[in-house]
Parts: structure tokens; C-alpha cells; sequence
């Protein structure tokens, strides 16, 4: 009997919107350490090399910057959730920049600094990277990320206003169909702006320079307008984690055939992304409480992380760590994501201190 109620219960939580927000940490780690994998081929890791049989486990990891959609996807739905706490703009600024810069301001600090007196990194080149701001300015993809979620996060009261105005003089919310409408209409205009600044001469060169943030501000419009049916708990009809699998499975078969390209293969990365949120978030209850325990503390300091492994990436290909730089080398690739996580809960609780003090 007790068996069934559990069983139950997993039935109806396993079919609630709400879990991407209770397994979101859990999300963030998986999607911090897929990026943090697939960065791993931009310094020619060969994973599961002479292993015929887990070669295909390995394609996999090319495909982690999945992981940024994840993230972005999951960020606007969030995002409905602090809306929903505290409206008051100030209050909301306040709170992005408590979330974004201590870790910009403590690991990039450090690094950036040291680059100055080490390579001669213009004092120009530190503050602007500090500010979080540079690739917007010139295009340095070291932290581009960042750059990009500041954007989201100034853009989000924006998005909110126009996704979940009143409708009609008696001030009632927007419809369901309505939002969903407002986001798609979004995501298409934007989509269609991009590809005409791609097309642009004049502006090519600049398209180029910012693709790689610019194209993935749709799937992030797409979770502002999830925000509310996660929030309110909808429910997942079962149809729909069929047509989630089927849509992540369609999606690595065409990004494998490499038959996109340009913004269409960034845009694909939604389908994979997207669909991969819901159903990590559905297969959260029958993880292990360990591993669960384990994503959840790298997703608690997601940016720390994503900051501190981009600065040790930079550094072990100038071969300036104790772990000298190997090209394919998995195993130090895998040491080099192990310090990341050990230095980063360091400054995660140097950063917890500091808040508390000033807060």
C-alpha cells in the first residue's frame, strides 16, 4: 500500500511544470558540467579514445554548449519567480548584480590583473572586463556569457511587461494563449532581424563578432514566457515527455549530420536544450540522492565555476599551471574541471561572507 502511494506521488510530481524550478540547481550542475566537458574538444580532448564502444558517449560532449540553452531557458522561467517575490526595480537590480559580479569581480579580477603584468593585458581590456560588458564592445568571448545574461537581465522587465500585460479595461492577466502568442511572435522578429543583420555587408563583421550571444536571446524570450505555467504548476500532459524525447533524439541526429549551419544550427540547439530541461527534470527522482546532492552543489555556484574554468582553460593552454598542458589528454582535462570545482566552492564562500556583511 505504501508502495502505491509513492508511486503515486511521483506520478503527479513527475507531470507538474514546478519541477524545473525544484530541480533547477540539479539542472544547472548537469548543463555546468556538460559545458565544462564539451569545452574540453576546444583543447582537443579525445574522450573515451580506443574505446570503440563509448565513442558514440563521446560525441555527446561536443554537443555541451546544449547546456548554454539550458541555462538561458531556465534563467527567464526563474526570472518570473523574483518578479513574483518583488516587482520593485531597484530591488531586482540589486539582485542581479549580487548574483553576476561577485564572481566577475573576484576570479576574472584576478586573472585579468594578472594578465596585465604578466602579458601586458591593456588596463583598458581589465576594467571593460570587469564590467562584464566587453563583448558587447569588442568581442572578446572569454566571459561572453556573462556579457549575454546581463543583457537578459536588463531586457527581463521589458519582456515581462510585454509578455504578461493586461488585457482589456478590466485588467485581468493575459491568457495562456496570449502569452504564448507574445513569446513566439518575439522569438520570430528576432530571429528575423538577426538574419538580416547577418545579411547586411555593412554589418557582418559585427554580426560575427556577437553571433554567438546575439542568436541565443530567443530560447531565453522562450523561458520568460514558461515562467507563469512553471510558476502556477501546470500540468505536463503525457503526450508531451514523448514528444520531448522524440525532439532531443531528432535533434542530435541533425546537429550529428552537421546539415546546419550559421544561426539555423544555433537555433537547433533549442530543440535539444529545451526538451532536455524537461526531461532531466523529470528523471531527477529516479537519480540517486548522491548524484543529486553532487549537481546540486556545482549548480549552486553555476557562474563561479563557468568563470573560474574559463580562466584555468586560458592558463593551461599557455601552460602556466602545475598541470602542464597535454593536447587530448582527458585525464588532465578532468583534473584541470576538478580544481575549477574546488576553487570555485572557495570563492563561492568568500563571496557568502561578503554579502552577509554588507547586506
Amino acid at each position: 500500500m505504501k508502495t502505491n502511494d509513492r508511486r503515486k506521488n511521483f506520478t503527479v510530481s513527475a507531470t507538474d511544470c514546478s519541477i524545473l524550478s525544484r530541480y533547477r540547481a540539479e539542472i544547472y550542475g548537469a548543463a555546468i558540467l556538460w559545458i565544462m566537458l564539451f569545452h574540453g574538444y576546444l583543447v582537443k580532448v579525445e574522450y573515451f579514445s580506443g574505446i570503440p564502444a563509448l565513442q558514440y558517449v563521446g560525441r555527446l560532449m561536443h554537443y555541451g554548449n546544449a547546456g548554454v540553452e539550458c541555462f538561458l531557458f531556465l534563467s527567464g522561467i526563474g526570472l518570473y519567480y523574483s518578479y513574483q517575490k518583488n516587482r520593485d526595480l531597484y530591488a531586482y537590480t540589486v539582485r542581479r548584480i549580487k548574483k553576476v559580479y561577485p564572481p566577475v569581480w573576484l576570479i576574472g579580477g584576478a586573472y585579468w590583473v594578472g594578465m596585465h603584468f604578466y602579458e601586458g593585458l591593456a588596463w583598458r581590456r581589465v576594467v571593460l572586463s570587469l564590467s562584464g560588458w566587453e563583448f558587447w564592445f569588442d568581442g572578446n568571448q572569454e566571459i561572453w556569457f556573462v556579457s549575454l545574461i546581463l543583457l537578459c537581465y536588463l531586457l527581463y522587465p521589458f519582456l515581462y511587461a510585454f509578455l504578461y500585460r493586461p488585457v482589456g479595461d478590466d485588467g485581468h492577466g493575459s491568457t495562456d494563449k496570449r502569452v504564448f502568442l507574445r513569446a513566439m511572435g518575439l522569438m520570430l522578429v528576432l530571429m528575423i532581424v538577426i538574419l538580416c543583420i547577418r545579411g547586411t555587408p555593412e554589418s557582418r563583421k559585427n554580426y560575427k563578432m556577437v553571433e554567438i550571444a546575439l542568436t541565443r536571446i530567443p530560447v531565453f524570450v522562450l523561458g520568460c514566457g514558461c515562467g507563469k505555467w512553471v510558476y502556477e504548476k501546470r500540468k505536463i500532459p503525457a503526450i508531451l515527455w514523448i514528444l520531448f524525447a522524440a525532439m532531443l533524439v531528432l535533434s542530435l541526429i541533425v546537429l550529428e549530420a552537421d546539415v546546419l549551419h550559421g544561426p539555423w544550427r544555433r537555433w537547433w540547439y533549442m530543440t535539444a536544450g529545451v526538451p532536455l530541461v524537461f526531461l532531466l527534470a523529470g528523471f531527477m527522482r529516479y537519480v540517486p540522492e548522491w548524484l543529486k546532492v553532487f549537481l546540486r552543489f556545482l549548480g549552486n555556484m553555476s557562474l563561479e565555476l563557468y568563470v573560474m574554468h574559463l580562466a584555468l582553460k586560458r592558463l593551461y593552454e599557455r601552460n602556466l599551471l602545475p598541470v602542464a598542458y597535454q593536447a587530448g589528454s582527458a585525464r588532465r582535462w578532468l583534473v584541470i574541471i576538478g580544481i575549477s570545482i574546488l576553487l570555485s566552492y572557495v570563492v563561492k564562500k568568500i563571496e557568502d561572507t561578503i554579502c552577509k556583511r554588507i547586506a
